[in-house]
């Protein structure tokens, strides 16, 4: 494949790319990464060992049907001289990790990048008029006319192989502790983490009469944005209280894979008799 691939971790991020690329009638393609790597083995990133643990850990086995479209993505972006443009945020643990585990899988293929970790992009107004600037927290987070407004294109700069060699043996890192999970610390440092990480942030959303899952889901991940940072998303929080319900830690009621129609609390305590 000639021309340009634009690469995203993620398919809302590319959800907005597509849109700006069809606003500027351009001829450039897009890869959308379909595997969110802040949780399970790196090591190796083999996607079917990754959704046989997805499986035995976060109880989705349904996982298991990415496997082929993760095959097709790393056959699509290894093949060809097509010039690469890559777009990720270090705020964004999935955006993070996607671009270091595609750094390991090109070597030294050339690649240009739009870092979106201190970029700017216009606020509208409900009149569609401009109010001011806000930051962008994740590629699936702005829409298509901020990229066009804020001229995110121009950004794309060549990948030194200074950065390179650092981004490759932060990645080198990760693998060889190659834990549960992966987490943007404030200092936008990507480091490992254990599969309970989340849970203290679930249990201060929970009461001992049940709420809703989404709700305390909701919480949790803008207690995260709040800090400018996205570690987790709702699929993994919804799996883990799945878990957590399956081991008695907690109870619930509904179907906890649809977390608008699940509820979840705290074990009630045993009366004396």
């Amino acid at each position: 494949m000639a021309g340009t691939i634009h690469i995203v971790f993620g398919e809302a991020g590319g959800n907005a790319l597509r849109h700006a690329l069809r606003l500027l009638d351009s001829a450039d393609h897009l890869l959308e990464f379909p595997d969110e790597l802040s949780f399970g083995p790196i090591a190796p990133s083999d996607p079917a060992l990754r959704a046989k643990w997805v499986a035995e850990q976060l109880g989705e086995p349904e996982w298991r049907e990415i496997v082929p479209h993760v095959e097709a993505f790393w056959a699509a972006a290894l093949s060809g001289a097509a010039r690469h443009v890559v777009w990720f945020s270090r705020r964004v643990t999935r955006e993070y990790t996607g671009f270091l585990d595609y750094l390991w899988h090109v070597g030294d293929r050339p690649s240009d990048v739009v870092d979106l970790t201190e970029t700017l992009v216009p606020a509208h107004g409900p009149d569609g008029a401009i109010k001011g600037m806000r930051r962008v927290l994740a590629t699936g987070l702005i829409d298509a006319y901020q990229i066009l407004d804020g001229n995110l294109f121009a950004q794309a700069i060549p990948l030194s192989d200074e950065a390179r060699r650092r981004d490759r043996a932060q990645w080198q890192a990760l693998r060889s502790e190659n834990a549960p999970l992966r987490v943007v610390t404030p200092d936008l440092r990507l480091v490992s983490a254990p599969l309970t990480h989340f849970d203290a942030a679930l249990f201060k959303q929970m009461e001992h009469r049940f709420r809703k899952s989404a709700r305390i889901i909701g919480h949790v991940m803008m207690e995260q944005s709040d800090k400018d940072i996205i570690d987790v998303e709702d699929f993994f929080l919804s799996r883990r209280l799945l878990m957590l319900a399956r081991a008695g830690v907690i109870e619930s009621r509904g179907d906890l894979k649809h977390i608008r129609f699940s509820e979840v609390r705290l074990p009630r305590s045993v009366p004396d008799v």
